[in-house]
C-alpha cells in the first residue's frame, strides 16, 4: 500500500515537471514571431530606402530611333520613357547610323528627368567650321552652362522650374580618353577634307540602273525587233541588260503590219512577249451575172451572189471559180496585189466571157 502511494506521488511530480517545461517552451515559441515582425519592419525600411536611390530617366533624340547605351549596356531605342537607373553618375552613349555618336555623362538625383539630344549627320559634321570654342555636338547652347541644365526637365512640372527646383542632373564631359578626346587641328582638317571628298564622290557617282532580260517571239518568226528606237535582233531573240520598267517593243516583217506593244521588264528577271503579226491584204471584187456561187482557192466564199462581192486576200496568185447550176462554170488564176484593187466580172449571159 505504501509503495502504491509512493509511486502515485512520483508520477504526479513527474507530470507537473513535464507541464512546466512545456509551458516555458510555449512562451519562447510565442515570443519568436515578435522578433520576426521586427525584422520584417527593418527589411521594409531598407527596401524603401533602396527604392529612394533609383531615378527614372527619359531620353529623346532628334531624329528618333537612335540606340541608347548606359554604362556600356544597350538599354533600348529612343525615345525611352522613364528608364529606371540608380542615382549618381552614369556614362551615356547615343548612336545612329550616318550620324555623329554622342558620348556624355549624366548625374541623376531621385527626381524624374528628361534628356533631349540632337544628332548631327556625318556629312554635316564633316563640313562644319573648324572651331573648338563652339559647344560639343551632343549639347545644345543652353546645356553648355553648367548652372542652367535646360535640357534636363521635370516632366511632371506644368511650368518651367526655377534654378533651385531643377534636379541636380547636369550633363558632364566624358573622361578624357583616346576615343573621346577632341582631335587637334590637323586631324579636324583631315576629317573635313575626307568628308568633302566623300560628298563630291557621291555627287558624281552615276545612279545604279536595274536591268532584266526580255525574250521576244513572233508568229510568224523572223521579224525584226526594235527596242527604244534601236534594232536588237530577229525573232526569236533573248535581249539582255534591258533597263527595268516599261519598254516599248515593235516587230516588223515584210508583208505584215507592224506590231507594237509595251511590256514591264522586271529587274533581275526574264520577261517574255509574243507578237501575233497580221499579214497585209489586197482587195479582189467579183461580180457574177445574173448570179453565181463564188469559190476562192477551193473554198466557197459566197453563195448565189448577184452583186459585187469583195474579198480580202494575201498578195499573190489565187484560184477563182464562179459556178451557175444551169449556165455553166468559169475558173481562172487571179493575181492579187497590195497597190491595185482587182476586179473580176463574169457574165454567163454572154457565154462566160469574164472581164477584169
Amino acid at each position: 500500500m505504501i509503495f502504491e502511494r509512493f509511486g502515485f506521488l512520483m508520477a504526479s511530480v513527474l507530470t507537473i515537471g513535464i507541464l512546466i517545461v512545456l509551458f516555458i517552451n510555449a512562451e519562447m515559441l510565442l515570443g519568436k514571431p515578435d522578433s520576426d515582425s521586427s525584422q520584417g519592419t527593418v527589411t521594409a525600411r531598407q527596401q524603401s530606402a533602396s527604392a529612394s536611390e533609383l531615378a527614372p530617366l527619359s531620353v529623346t533624340t532628334q531624329p528618333s530611333d537612335a540606340a541608347v547605351f548606359v554604362d556600356g549596356q544597350f538599354v533600348g531605342v529612343s525615345p525611352l520613357r522613364e528608364l529606371v537607373l540608380s542615382t549618381g553618375m552614369h556614362r551615356l552613349s547615343v548612336q545612329k547610323q550616318d550620324y555623329v555618336a554622342i558620348d556624355t555623362v549624366v548625374t541623376l538625383a531621385s527626381d524624374p528627368a528628361v534628356l533631349r539630344l540632337t544628332l548631327r549627320a556625318v556629312a554635316q559634321a564633316a563640313l562644319v567650321d573648324e572651331s573648338h570654342d563652339q559647344p560639343p555636338p551632343e549639347l545644345t547652347a543652353a546645356e553648355t552652362n553648367p548652372h542652367t541644365p535646360a535640357s534636363l526637365e521635370q516632366p511632371t512640372s506644368p511650368e518651367p522650374a526655377s534654378a533651385e527646383e531643377q534636379p541636380a542632373i547636369i550633363p558632364q564631359a566624358a573622361p578624357a580618353d583616346p576615343a573621346t578626346t577632341p582631335p587637334d587641328d590637323t586631324d579636324q582638317a583631315n576629317v573635313d577634307q575626307t568628308g568633302a571628298s566623300a560628298l563630291e564622290e557621291e555627287a558624281t557617282m552615276p545612279d545604279v540602273v536595274e536591268v532584266g532580260e526580255l525574250q521576244v517571239l513572233s508568229q510568224p518568226s523572223g521579224a525584226a525587233v526594235w527596242l527604244a528606237n534601236e534594232q536588237v535582233g530577229i525573232t526569236p531573240v533573248l535581249v539582255t541588260d534591258v533597263e527595268a520598267g516599261a519598254q516599248q517593243v515593235t516587230l516588223r516583217l515584210d508583208g505584215y503590219e507592224p506590231f507594237t506593244t509595251t511590256i514591264d521588264v522586271a529587274p533581275q528577271q526574264r520577261s517574255e512577249v509574243t507578237g501575233q503579226l497580221t499579214q497585209y491584204l489586197g482587195t479582189l471584187k467579183i461580180l457574177a451575172k445574173p448570179w453565181g456561187n463564188i469559190y476562192i482557192d477551193g473554198k466557197l466564199h459566197k453563195r448565189e451572189a448577184s452583186i459585187w462581192y469583195t474579198a480580202r486576200l494575201t498578195p499573190g496568185n489565187h484560184q477563182v471559180r464562179v459556178e451557175h447550176p444551169s449556165l455553166g462554170k468559169w475558173e481562172q488564176v487571179v493575181v492579187v496585189s497590195l497597190e491595185v484593187e482587182g476586179k473580176v466580172e463574169v457574165d454567163f449571159n454572154k457565154g462566160n466571157s469574164p472581164s477584169q
